[in-house]
């Protein structure tokens, strides 16, 4: 993998999940949404700083493969979105300079990545447990910026979790998915593979998340897989 986050940047025109908090249905003290996809793929993340655009595409290929039947982005339409909201010119390795998660979210939702668009998105407190978790498990994933330690690195490259809270040698900013979590880890998506990691390296490292609500995480009929429907959750929303 190749990291490519720009630093966070706060908009205050930013939808923000808590404010919808007490309108969700409960919490799981655990889920897994990885099941239904064999091979992750890199989507150029393994040669360019495209982490990114590579997580969007790793979220649309985890909603369609539990809603539907699995979509998977290619890389040359990942590498596209990342060089249309970059300028990212495959001819000129200086250009590669990353990219920062709003301005994805805003082209994800205005353009599409892939073919795919995606409704909303709100900002999730990093702090916040309860909020993560909703993300994971209703909406099918958070999509989260991290401060990545050498350690983790290390540690991808060996196979093991990702653990380490006290290295203060970050290596540069990485966008993941977050697709599952239980009491004791959480797992994201990264090198084209599945990455545990523990609830107090997280609380560590992650420095901005967004939940994101696709129409791919709808069943035909208007139900998510995690159980409730548009329709209900717009009605429920507009006294907010």
């Amino acid at each position: 993998m190749k990291l490519g986050r720009k630093p966070r940047r706060i908009d205050k025109r930013t939808f923000k999940i808590e404010r919808y908090m007490p309108v969700l249905p409960p919490i799981p003290t655990a889920i897994d949404w990885t099941g239904n996809v064999p091979d992750w793929g890199e989507l150029g993340n393994d040669t360019v700083g495209d982490c990114t655009c590579a997580a969007a595409g790793h979220l649309e290929m985890l909603w369609t493969s539990q809603a539907s039947t699995e979509y998977i982005p290619s890389t040359a339409d990942v590498l596209a979105a990342y060089s249309a909201i970059t300028g990212y010119n495959p001819a000129d390795p200086s250009t590669d300079q990353g990219a920062n998660m709003l301005d994805v979210l805003n082209f994800w939702r205005n353009a599409g990545i892939a073919g795919h668009k995606i409704k909303a998105y709100a900002a999730v407190n990093p702090a916040n447990v309860p909020q993560i978790k909703s993300s994971v498990a209703l909406f099918g994933g958070l999509y989260a910026g991290v401060n990545l330690p050498q350690s983790a690195i290390d540690a991808t490259m060996a196979g093991q979790p990702w653990t380490n809270v006290n290295d203060n040698n970050i290596a540069g900013g990485h966008a993941i998915p977050i697709v599952s979590y239980n009491l004791t880890s959480l797992t994201c998506i990264t090198g084209g593979q599945k990455q545990i990691m523990t609830w107090a390296w997280l609380a560590k490292y992650m420095d901005e998340g967004y939940c994101v609500l696709s129409q791919d995480w709808f069943k035909p009929g208007g139900l998510t897989p995690s159980g409730f429907n548009m329709q209900t959750l717009n009605n429920d929303l507009q006294p907010l």
